[in-house]
C-alpha cells in the first residue's frame, strides 16, 4: 500500500512514449519517489523470501507427505521475487541513463571499393 501511495503521489503519471524530452524529464524529476519505491519493494520481497522459506519448513514439519506443494509454492515464489527484482533494476537504471543521440550511427570502417560500411565486421567489406 504504501509504495502505491508513493508512486501515485510522489511519481505521477508517465508522459506518452513518444514524447522523448518530456520522458526525460519525467525520469529526472522523479528519480528520488522511483529510488524509494524500489527500496521499499526490495525490503517487501525480502520479507516474502523470508515468509515463503518459513512456510515451506512449516508446511514440511506439519505435514511431510505435502513437501511437493511447498517446494511448488516456493520456486514459484522466488521466481516472482526474482522477476519483480530484475524489473526494479531496469526501472532504477533509467534516471540516470544519459539521453541517447537521435543520429544513426555509422561505422568508420570503410570497404575496398571506398564505400562506407554498414558495420565493421560485415562480409560486404
Amino acid at each position: 500500500m504504501l509504495e502505491f501511495t508513493i508512486r501515485q503521489i510522489f511519481v505521477g503519471a508517465r508522459p506518452p512514449l513518444d514524447d522523448a524530452p518530456a520522458l526525460i524529464d519525467f525520469a529526472q524529476r522523479t528519480a528520488a519517489g522511483t529510488l524509494g519505491v524500489i527500496l521499499i519493494d526490495t525490503f517487501l520481497m525480502a520479507s516474502l523470501v523470508v515468509f515463503l522459506a518459513a512456510f515451506r519448513q512449516l508446511i514440511t514439519q506439519v505435514r511431510p507427505d505435502l513437501d511437493w506443494v511447498s517446494a511448488l509454492a516456493y520456486g514459484a515464489g522466488i521466481v516472482w521475487v526474482a522477476i519483480t527484482l530484475v524489473g526494479d533494476g531496469l526501472e532504477g537504471e533509467r534516471p540516470w541513463m544519459p539521453a541517447r543521440s537521435t543520429r544513426t550511427r555509422t561505422s568508420s570502417a570503410r570497404s575496398r571499393s571506398g564505400t562506407r560500411c554498414c558495420s565493421a565486421r560485415s562480409d560486404a567489406c
